[in-house]
């Protein structure tokens, strides 16, 4: 069973993050939903199961790091889950009063 419910997530993600040969990696990826400890996106390059990268969701102003607890080839991408870390959270915006 998930720690938080899921919501689906349709925007753009920036992750990067610095492999060891020391040289900083990025791709823009698509998302598939997120929750308050973490966010399911699609890209096109597989990253490492524990490592650590940097993302970016303007949309939604957030910001920080994450690390990977998946990452699955479906199709012509791989599908990654991504743990928010440092104290990172996601709130959805609260309904509007009536």
């Amino acid at each position: 069973m998930r720690r938080h419910q899921r919501e689906p997530l349709a925007t753009r993600v920036r992750v990067s993050w610095t492999p060891p040969d020391g040289a900083t990696q990025y791709m823009i990826c698509n998302s598939v939903d997120i929750s308050e400890s973490g966010l399911r996106i699609t890209g096109k390059e597989r990253l490492t199961v524990g490592q650590y990268v940097h993302i970016q969701v303007d949309a939604y102003n957030l910001r920080g790091q994450a690390s990977v607890r998946s990452c699955t080839h479906v199709k012509m991408n791989n599908e990654i889950g991504l743990e928010f870390s440092n104290g990172l959270r996601w709130r959805p915006d609260p309904a509007p009063a009536a």
